[in-house]
């Protein structure tokens, strides 16, 4: 019997169009893709064995606005409680941060991050990130890092880019999943942004894409593996 990994996109656009799906696929996940954000609910019935939250232009301080994602935190909430492998990225990282009390919204400085960035990782993250990790970014937004939870890599514009809580939950500020076509999007909908404080233009975006890619792939799909183990040995226990 196949174990299920729920995946919630903002976009539907980005559903099965990055990395995670192409690997829960190779690990024999039957795969459950919700958008709540487009009027895709969860399904009620879902028990899932794993749970990934994607990015979206979407920010924790306009729950009150877009409510469904208050629902996004409560199934959050529950996967913690369940203990499965949850990841949460860029905006997944944010609900998941916030679900755990920490504060979670727009860089205080004004800095965007908008292409590669080498990423520094501390202590508690030299097992897991490379020093110097060339990783893609796309917000302005920050979170704090939750009680209990540990900081597992920085960027020089922004503290907090990842971090691990208990043993199956990460949160990835950055887009290790995210295909050329995704960046291209992201761009072209950006706009005027693409030129913030902070923020690599259009043309060093693309070509770094091009520099960089290959490498943070062969990087991500390590850490999926070292994310989804706690399943795959449920799977092979059952």
């Amino acid at each position: 019997m196949k174990s299920n990994a729920l995946l919630i996109a903002h976009d539907t656009a980005e559903c099965d169009d990055e990395r995670v799906s192409t690997f829960l696929r190779s690990k024999n996940f039957q795969l459950i893709w919700a958008c709540p954000a487009e009027g895709k609910a969860v399904p009620a019935s879902v028990e899932a064995d794993a749970l990934v939250v994607f990015g979206g232009k979407y920010g924790v301080p306009d729950k009150e606005r877009y409510t469904f994602l208050k629902d996004e935190m409560g199934i959050l909430r529950k996967a913690l409680m369940r203990e499965i492998p949850v990841l949460g990225i860029c905006l997944g990282a944010q609900l998941l941060a916030h679900e755990l009390g920490a504060e979670v919204g727009p860089n205080r400085e004004g800095k965007h991050e908008y292409g590669y960035y080498p990423l520094h990782p501390t202590e508690a993250g030299r097992g897991l990130i490379p020093e110097g990790l060339m990783v893609l970014q796309s917000h302005y937004h920050q979170f704090g890092i939750p009680a209990g939870a540990d900081l597992l890599a920085s960027t020089d514009l922004y503290e907090n880019q990842a971090f691990r809580y208990g043993a199956t939950a990460f949160g990835l500020q950055f887009h290790p999943e995210a295909s050329h076509r995704s960046l291209k999007r992201w761009i072209e909908r950006r706009g005027e942004r693409n030129f913030a404080d902070g923020a690599h233009p259009p043309e060093r975006q693309l070509a770094d894409h091009a520099k960089y890619d290959t490498e943070l792939g062969r990087w991500f799909t390590g850490f999926l593996e070292h994310w989804v183990a706690p399943a795959l040995a449920k799977s092979a226990a059952a």
